[in-house]
């Protein structure tokens, strides 16, 4: 999205990661970023279905070396993929799940949480 500011960016990052943690909790599932993609009736074409990936892709040149450096939120060690970051533990516990029999509740509660603190992360203040 060409206009998408940060303050955009962010206010649907919020939303984004509070319903997947309020409907994960109600559903006694792991809700996906695609699934809240739909109910918001958000595009599909948004980088990663991400809010803030898709701002951060306005700065990437074509060698993909500064990706992530624009990143309207404050992630711990300056990504949201590395092993203290709350998405990875949401993605630990999706993907410990075991959807072709039930939900584990331990993995919902995790992924819950993860997702609570996702969308509680503080602005990157250096963008």
């Amino acid at each position: 999205m060409e206009g998408l500011t940060k303050e955009e960016a962010i206010k649907r990052h919020r939303q984004l990661w509070n319903y997947i943690a309020d409907e994960s909790e109600r559903q006694g599932r792991i809700i996906t970023k695609a699934e809240a993609f739909i109910y918001f009736g958000w595009p599909r074409y948004v980088r990663s279905f991400c809010w803030c990936c898709e701002y951060d892709k306005k700065f990437i040149d074509e060698s993909y070396s500064n990706q992530c450096l624009n990143c309207p939120i404050k992630w711990p060690n300056e990504r949201c993929k590395s092993d203290e970051s709350p998405f990875s533990h949401y993605i630990n516990a999706k993907n410990d799940n075991d959807y072709r029999f039930y939900c584990h509740k331990e993995n919902v509660e995790k992924a819950v949480k993860a997702a609570r603190d996702i969308a509680n992360l503080p602005e990157n203040p250096n963008v």
